[in-house]
């Protein structure tokens, strides 16, 4: 864990700790809520499985799903303060793409001369883990608003499922690029009681970076997406 990851922790519990410190109700508020919808990630640099000027089809909006678990122990202010823990799973990107097999700006290279190899493959990646941080949240009659930051721990992937070179096909599939991340979330949320226990949720998150790669392992293991991802989602929640 690196020293972002555990400055980042540590401001968390203190934020956690000082909203409860400050409250001056104990609510004990506990939530467990699940949520449907579209996750968005963004491209890694060009040249990252996908280049200019090549076919380019490419499935970067997916759906997607988490649950989580709420405990809101404090009010203050009409706030109510907590923390979020929750599963979060950002779908899987998909990609149908060409590219010039040599890309060393020889003779042979695409790019430079019209008659080089071109290359063709199909893909698929994507990244799930979990994601805790403070939360408040705010009610105007049935209607509540809510918003939240913290960490995500992410296990991301991204594989080649199928390659050709002029129709030849490659054993490529070795060219993984599997591991976890630390990365930081936002995230914004609005919510209607439907009854005394349940109520509809429509959340708003964003995800710092989101990126498949381990080119600190080897250069060929690299991903089609890094970057930030946003996910919009509906659901309900249940208190309890």
């Amino acid at each position: 864990m690196n020293k972002l990851v555990r400055f980042t922790l540590v401001v968390v519990a203190w934020v956690v700790l000082a909203l409860v410190t400050v409250a001056n109700t104990r609510a004990d508020e506990f939530r467990l809520e699940a949520g449907l919808g579209a996750c968005r990630y963004s491209l890694a640099q060009e040249g990252s499985w996908w280049y200019d000027g090549y076919r380019t089809d490419t499935k970067l909006t997916t759906p997607c799903h988490q649950v989580g678990l709420s405990w809101l122990p404090a009010v203050t202010g009409g706030w109510k303060l907590g923390g979020r823990l929750a599963y979060v799973n950002l779908g899987t990107v998909k990609a149908n793409n060409s590219f010039p097999a040599v890309e060393d700006g020889s003779y042979h290279d695409n790019r430079v001369n019209p008659k080089g190899p071109v290359g063709e493959y199909s893909g698929r990646g994507g990244a799930s883990g979990v994601t805790l941080g403070p939360v408040a949240e705010r009610s105007y009659g049935a209607w509540t608003l809510s918003g939240e930051a913290g960490v995500a721990y992410l296990r991301t992937y991204w594989h080649v499922d199928d390659a050709s070179i002029e129709g030849e096909k490659q054993d490529i599939n070795w060219r993984h690029a599997d591991g976890n991340k630390w990365t930081w979330y936002a995230g914004l949320g609005t919510h209607y009681d439907l009854t005394k226990h349940w109520r509809a949720d429509l959340t708003f998150r964003y995800y710092g970076r989101v990126h498949a790669s381990q080119a600190q392992t080897n250069y060929q293991y690299i991903g089609l997406f890094g970057g930030p991802a946003y996910t919009v989602l509906v659901g309900a929640s249940y208190k309890f």
